[in-house]
């Protein structure tokens, strides 16, 4: 029978420990699929005209195709952002929704790795709508404050101008995980909205899966 120095078994563990660990990271990281559905959604802050921001909601969904072993992507996707406010004190509130599709390109930074970095940037086309309804205060011919029913509507259709950043993880197999925010100004929405003239900024922030 041999006996075996606790030594000996102490220094195996740990280089038994050591040679798994390598082994694991020098398996070949996951190659991203070259070309799969994006789904994702999260919070969004819109700002009109330079205001204040306003936090919504954001869906998020295209075609995204990669090029140039998968360093390179090109993806087509639609967007709806919706957010309701109140001003303090108001008696009515406002609904903006805004839909839209844009052509976005990507940028691996780190396209063999397991946890791959991304840049993108691309234009598309928007549609943005306002109602306001309740009420609010108006100063009559005399001088006495009277409440007024306030229903407004206006829409109008607006180019825009959309970049980002974003990281992502495979899941196993072709699918993966992402986390990205993006920024996407709109120039001007035109004179059509309730609001008047809509200049707005989205900045959302998403979480989502491609497959």
């Amino acid at each position: 029978m041999v006996r075996r120095s606790p030594f000996a078994l102490g220094a195996f563990v740990p280089s038994f420990l050591v040679a798994g660990a390598l082994g694991a990271q020098q398996q070949p990281a996951p190659s991203p699929a070259p070309a799969g559905w994006v789904v994702s959604g999260g919070l969004d802050a819109i700002s009109f005209d330079g205001g204040r921001y306003l936090p919504g909601g954001t869906l998020h969904a295209g075609y995204e195709r990669r090029l140039g072993a998968g360093r390179f992507g090109l993806r087509v996707a639609g967007d709806v952002w919706q957010q309701s406010d109140q001003p303090d004190g108001a008696r009515y509130r406002t609904r903006d929704r805004i839909v839209g599709a844009s052509v976005l390109g990507t940028l691996s930074l780190r396209p063999g790795a397991r946890v791959r970095p991304y840049v993108l940037g691309g234009m598309g086309a928007y549609h943005l709508s306002q109602r306001i309804t309740g009420e609010r205060t108006v100063q009559n011919g005399v001088g006495v404050q009277i409440p007024v029913d306030v229903r407004a509507a206006g829409a109008r259709f607006s180019p825009a101008l959309t970049g980002g950043a974003g990281i992502e993880t495979g899941l196993g197999g072709r699918a993966a995980v992402f986390f990205e925010a993006r920024g996407v100004l709109v120039p001007n929405g035109g004179a059509g909205s309730a609001r008047g003239p809509i200049r707005g900024l989205l900045l959302p922030v998403t979480v989502g899966v491609r497959f």
